[in-house]
């Protein structure tokens, strides 16, 4: 079933409209992404359907969608810089971030960012909560002329506690350590300039 529901999501476009800022404006397709992977799911009471597109909902929704790409997009200024200014913005969802970015080098075809960011991360499902604060730094390279990211990496640390509900919510100290790195495959992803 998993496999089938994971397949549903080729080939199955997502549509977002960005500011200038990277911020996203509106996700187009987020919902109807969610319907055809319950429906791939091969559930066919209507109740079991109805619970597996909420559950859904929560990671490839529309909102969803938009804070989790946001951090991948919401990376530029509102007014001009020049090389080691700095500016501020906010992401918010299950990951809360305050970020301050600089830019670091410009060339003919590329842009180097680094930020940092005081991080909140606050997830509360049925049996479980987590309730997490620490820092990250983040290294992008993107592409001059389109903006898209070529490559970012995010170091980050956070502590806290987490609580399940079968140990009747006992707070059990937590610290998540990070590192993630993305790249944009060349020539597959990457928008044509005409």
């Amino acid at each position: 079933m998993q496999s089938q529901i994971f397949h549903s999501l080729l080939n199955h476009p997502v549509n977002i409209i960005l500011s200038k800022t990277g911020d996203i404006i509106e996700v187009k397709g987020g919902d109807n992404l969610v319907t055809k992977m319950a429906e791939a799911s091969g559930l066919e009471d209507q109740f079991s359907l109805n619970m597996m597109k909420k559950s859904l909902e929560k990671e490839f929704g529309s909102e969803a969608l938009s804070n989790s790409y946001k951090q991948m997009t919401f990376i530029y200024p509102s007014k001009k810089v020049k090389l080691e200014d700095t500016w501020k913005n906010q992401y918010s969802g299950k990951l809360q971030a305050n970020n301050t970015w600089t830019l670091k080098a410009v060339s003919a075809d590329t842009i180097n960012l680094t930020g940092t960011a005081d991080v909140i991360m606050d997830v509360t499902e049925a049996a479980t909560a987590m309730h997490l604060k620490g820092t990250q730094k983040t290294n992008i390279t993107t592409n001059a002329i389109t903006g898209f990211i070529k490559k970012m990496t995010v170091e980050g640390t956070s502590t806290g506690s987490s609580s399940m509900t079968q140990m009747q919510d006992q707070e059990i100290p937590t610290t998540i350590a990070s590192f993630t790195s993305y790249e944009l495959i060349p020539n597959l992803n990457e928008p044509i300039n005409n």
